[in-house]
């Protein structure tokens, strides 16, 4: 179609949290966000928008070096991490942003005023089956019509980080991702197309 957003198919939004990276403090994690993102609101998708929505854990991506750290990451890294080994939802490992450690307590865990923090063995791990890269806007399109939406690579710059409101773009000869966020439709506003 034209248009396309998970966040509004026929009034209802299949959309999970938005996110921000660097709260509670400054944590270079997006390769761990927009990943994340993308596949929780995909497991929405699949569940049919049902209750209560999955959000996936990054800080256990973050904790067990699963394709990066604070300092920065790769996707693919964490997909290849995910495929492999999984990761739990939120409710198993609330995001801190800051690097942790890939013990038991970094994974799952719950904590008592009493007793302190103690290690969860059993909870639901979520795994991806298959993942690759997609390139060219048809691609993209074509990929989350049928599957939901995809991490993406951008170029931020400094006119990317003053944006303020409209529709953005910004022409660069070579340009050079250092960001990923995740891409859930597209629209035309006065016959311009944008994510």
């Amino acid at each position: 179609p034209a248009a396309w957003d998970w966040g509004d198919i026929d009034g209802v939004n299949y959309l999970t949290a938005t996110r921000n990276q660097h709260i509670p403090v400054y944590c270079v994690s997006c390769w761990a966000m927009g990943t994340t993102s993308a596949l929780s609101d995909r497991i929405s998708i699949l569940r049919n928008n049902t209750w209560p929505r999955i959000q996936l854990a990054p800080q256990v991506l973050v904790n067990c070096r699963g394709g990066g750290s604070c300092e920065g990451g790769n996707p693919a890294a964490a997909l290849e991490y995910i495929e492999a080994k999984g990761i739990p939802d939120e409710t198993c490992q609330n995001y801190v942003a800051k690097d942790g450690e890939c013990q038991p307590l970094g994974v799952c865990e719950t904590c008592d005023p009493d007793t302190g923090c103690s290690p969860i063995e059993e909870y639901d791990n979520y795994k991806v089956s298959e993942y690759g890269s997609v390139k060219g806007a048809d691609r993209m399109k074509a990929e989350i019509y049928a599957r939901g939406p995809i991490g993406c690579g951008i170029m931020v710059t400094d006119k990317f980080e003053n944006y303020t409101s409209g529709i953005y773009s910004e022409w660069k000869l070579w340009p050079v991702i250092n960001h990923e966020i995740s891409i859930v439709g597209w629209g035309v506003e006065d016959g311009v197309e944008f994510w």
